[in-house]
């Protein structure tokens, strides 16, 4: 029989391989990564499911074992065999059956991934696109280094004129993939066949779950209308009535579909989200039996909770709620969503309502997985509401208000819960009496949440620090529940309290001793970042001690706020007062160790260091790191800001080798903490590069330039971040020619002008979205508007030259004063 470990032991394999690819890169690393992705679902398989899921395993090892020889494949130093295969139709079409036939394999074994995302058709499409041009990059290089003879120049030429049409092909398809809304990659046909005809045998041993009568299956379970029998209506869901009712004997709620809503698209997410429901089994979420889709009644069968819903038992029902039961109900919460989003799962609709109160007084989770399906019957049975936001709007994250803001709904749902903890513990309805625009006025805007009083804060310390964390207005400063740090601080509050008063005392997930360290490879010089241990309560400006002037804190919250605004507007002068005064109030307040001081360290010693006066920057980025590093767990975020804006001091001064480790080491601490797919590591990622390239290590920042800007293009939020990225991907190519430019200048044998396309096609990239993302002095854009000078210089288009230099350094004098660095380099070019 084959097991899971044969699998993941091969994609380890595979791993290691692809470190040494030598083309076609981006798809291998995007094959790489769907791959790992499976790695933790098929560890979390049972011996039972491995046994009943037989003939798919070894379909799957199937796969991955043409996987690893396709990897393997590009790692062959034949240049010209790579070259030439990878300019035809071959190597697309066999990434494009690995992954159809992967994907068709998670499908089979009900891996807990998103298939939609992990096998984006746009993404293949980009990929294949670059990959494409990074060959059509090294065959102009071969030319020039291997055209010798007339047989190898008519071998490259017909490459490169064939990647060229590839090129095309992929431009064409991404534009249709676009048209066509992304729709997902067909399988096929004989593929299709063979994974059906295993999945047949796989479905006829499938072991019955524990639940009564309650069958796994691969498929959504379908109910017959005639089996089920339909009580009292109980309320009225986002999908229209709800009902008690009976199926097989087992009492559940029936959610009725409006004919009307159900179109052929609702109906396949429909079964896709009551697909994936149907496979979570957790004390803390709400049991889905399966739908009833026959054309005159459509209904989904879940769970009934004979209790109510929580918002009805907290606003409803007169009877106390107390200290040690709330602290329970949170308990409940929290492993509910936990579960949740260790499965890939967010809730995107969660509020008291969505929970249920279970047998025996257990919460659990509903109503998940739905939102979007929700929305879409609205928008069709109702010509009154046609908003498609999702969620409601009094437990709805500010960034949910913000139709341009990207939105992480992990950190949506922790902000709920947040919410809902405020209900529990002040028992009353969260923005009472405001209507939806006052609510995301005071939301979004204002920055605003409710109130707590005194009596609450005295009652509930723990968890009003807790809440107050779950809806920072910042997503990425707002906890996770993955560690069991916070469950961790709840059970030994509610232990103070004499424990859960309810019977069911095993409903609560049990908390393992604490995080796991994550397995990360560590780079030479540093420690990687330890998880972090349990948080020390801080006094923090938001929720200041009673012998602290509150109003004097507001206020420098204020001077701090408009000082970042006009930092980014480039007006330094004002921007350092507000700093420095905003500084001076948190120290006389709080103390010179709190991390609101460190903050405003930070800020000041930024601005300094644009300024130039490193002197006076340096021991404040020092005392900084100090307070975050005694004040905060070693992956803070907050640390890593500090080391990363350290190092571009020291950077700046010429102290490479100290950057160097700091850099690294805020790198890994924000990998760990927001993911690698995240804005501010691709922020690390292009600092890093910009260091190797001043360190005369040119060569490795590509990389890491190339990964920054597929994140910066994924996220489509920081487009300042993605014009200085291509800046400096366009300074990699300059400097790779650089050297060989000056020795044939020297030599008189040909003109300055050499081949910098490259460079000038990212330096235009990054002048065109630097001059919509920054504001108009900005000295960022002026380096960014220098360098294309100087690359334009050097090829040879000197009446562009001019103008673009001479801005560069009005600009930096305007900003930064006559006597700042970028004003000397910036003459020292319009000399040259």
């Amino acid at each position: 029989m084959i097991g899971t470990q044969e699998i993941i032991s091969l994609i380890e394999v595979i791993y290691e391989i692809a470190q040494e690819v030598k083309a076609n890169k981006k798809r291998c690393k995007r094959l790489v990564e769907r791959l790992g992705a499976l790695q933790l679902p098929l560890n979390r398989l049972t011996e039972e499911q491995c046994r009943s899921a037989a003939q798919t395993l070894a379909l799957t090892l199937e796969v991955v074992k043409d996987a690893r020889n396709l990897v393997q494949k590009f790692t062959e130093a034949k240049w010209y065999a790579r070259v030439y295969g990878a300019a035809t139709g071959d190597t697309k079409e066999n990434f494009a059956a690995i992954n159809e036939r992967l994907q068709g394999c998670v499908q089979g074994l009900n891996l807990a991934v998103s298939v939609e995302v992990l096998f984006d058709p746009s993404e293949d499409a980009l990929d294949t696109q670059q990959d494409m041009k990074e060959m059509q990059d090294l065959l102009q290089r071969l030319k020039f280094e291997h055209g010798r003879t007339r047989e190898d120049l008519v071998a490259i030429n017909t490459a490169l004129d064939a990647v060229g049409i590839e090129i095309q092909n992929e431009c064409l398809e991404i534009k249709e993939l676009q048209r066509r809304g992304h729709q997902s990659l067909k399988y096929g046909q004989a593929e299709i066949l063979r994974l059906l005809q295993a999945l047949q045998v796989d479905k006829q041993r499938v072991h019955e779950s524990r639940k009564p009568k309650v069958e796994s299956t691969l498929t959504l379970r379908k109910i017959k209308s005639a089996e089920i029998l339909e009580g009292d209506v109980i309320g009225n869901g986002g999908f229209g009535v709800v009902r008690r009712g009976t199926w097989n004997g087992i009492a559940v709620a029936i959610k009725k579909l409006p004919n009307v809503a159900v179109d052929a698209k609702t109906m396949e997410e429909l079964r896709d989200e009551g697909w994936k429901h149907q496979q979570l089994i957790h004390p803390n979420i709400i049991a889905f039996y399966g739908a009833c889709l026959e054309d005159a009644d459509k209904s989904l069968i879940m769970e009934l909770g004979p209790g109510g819903s929580l918002h009805y038992r907290i606003h409803k029902n007169p009877k106390l709620i107390s200290a040690p039961l709330t602290h329970g109900y949170v308990l409940d919460i929290i492993a509910g969503v936990r579960y949740l989003h260790d499965n890939g799962i967010s809730h995107r609709d969660l509020k008291s309502p969505n929970i249920i109160i279970a047998a025996g007084g257990v919460l659990k989770l509903c109503d998940f997985g739905l939102a979007k399906i929700r929305s879409t019957v609205k928008s069709i049975t109702s010509s009154k509401r046609s908003s498609t936001s999702i969620g409601t709007t009094a437990w709805m994250a500010p960034e949910v208000h913000n139709r341009k803001a990207k939105k992480d709904w992990q950190k949506v749902d922790v902000y709920a819960v947040g919410i809902i903890i405020f209900e529990l513990v002040m028992r009353i309805e969260p923005w009472d009496g405001l209507d939806v625009t006052e609510i995301i006025t005071a939301v979004l805007f204002e920055k605003e949440r409710p109130d707590i009083n005194d009596a609450a804060r005295a009652e509930y310390p723990v968890l009003i620090d807790i809440l107050q964390k779950c809806w920072d207005q910042d997503a990425y400063k707002r906890p996770s529940f993955t560690d069991g740090d916070i469950q961790r601080r709840i059970s030994a509050e509610l232990d103070k309290l004499g424990g859960d008063p309810r019977q069911v005392v095993d409903s609560v997930e049990t908390l393992p001793p604490g995080p796991p360290t994550p397995a990360r490879v560590t780079r030479p010089g540093h420690q990687s970042p330890r998880p972090p241990p349990p948080r020390q309560q801080l006094t923090s400006a938001t929720t200041p001690a009673v012998s602290v002037n509150k109003a004097a804190l507001d206020e420098a919250t204020r001077l701090n706020s408009e000082g970042m605004q006009l930092y980014h507007k480039a007006n330094f002068t004002d921007a350092e007062q507000k700093y420095r005064n905003a500084l001076q109030i948190r120290e006389r307040e709080l103390g010179r160790n709190h991390p609101d001081v460190a903050e405003s360290l930070n800020n000041l010693a930024r601005l300094l260091t644009t300024t130039a006066k490193y002197s006076e920057a340096k021991p404040l980025f020092e005392r900084a790191i100090d307070i975050r590093e005694k004040s905060s767990v070693d992956n803070h975020p907050d640390l890593a800001t500090s080391l990363h804006d350290f190092a571009e001091l020291l950077k700046l001064q010429g102290e490479y080798e100290k950057s160097k480790p700091l850099h690294d080491q805020a790198l890994d601490i924000r990998t760990v903490i927001f993911g690698p797919e995240h804005q501010v590591v691709a922020q690390s990622l292009c600092s890093v590069a910009d260091l190797l390239q001043k360190m005369g290590e040119n060569e490795k920042s590509k990389p890491l330039l190339e990964r920054a800007i597929t994140i910066c293009q994924k996220t489509a939020e920081e487009k300042s971040l993605h014009a200085k990225c291509l800046d400096r991907l366009a300074w990699f190519f300059y400097l790779l020619v650089r050297p060989i430019f000056f020795l044939i200048l020297e030599s008189n044998i040909l003109t300055p002008q050499w081949d910098l396309d490259e460079a000038k096609f990212y330096s235009e990239q990054a002048n065109s979205i630097g001059e919509m993302a920054f504001f108009p002095n900005h000295p960022d854009l002026a380096e960014i508007v220098n360098n294309l000078g100087v690359i334009l210089r050097d090829k040879g288009n000197f009446d562009e030259v001019k103008p673009l230099l001479q801005r560069a350094i009005e600009i930096s004098e305007k900003t930064l004063g006559p006597n700042h660095p970028d004003v000397a380099r910036g003459l020292n070019g319009l000399a040259g």
